[in-house]
């Protein structure tokens, strides 16, 4: 689950989670693909306010463009 909030076209993604009992297994990098793919395609820029997202984001370069400057 991601939520966020919107303001204009910059999504702020304030939090992210994976059911306590799927963790360690990736589905949270997967989930951020997702999210983030749907993001770009919809054509709206993040403003990453959760720490995991944040990481996520700096770490896949594919993903920099998306962040609202």
């Amino acid at each position: 689950m991601v939520s966020y909030s919107k303001q204009g076209n910059v999504l702020h993604l304030n939090y992210s989670e994976v059911p306590s009992s799927l963790r360690g297994q990736g589905l949270g990098e997967i989930l951020m693909d997702t999210v983030l793919t749907q993001i770009q395609t919809e054509g709206y820029q993040v403003l990453p306010v959760c720490g995991f997202i944040s990481n996520y984001i700096t770490k896949h370069e594919k993903w920099h463009a998306l962040v609202a400057g």
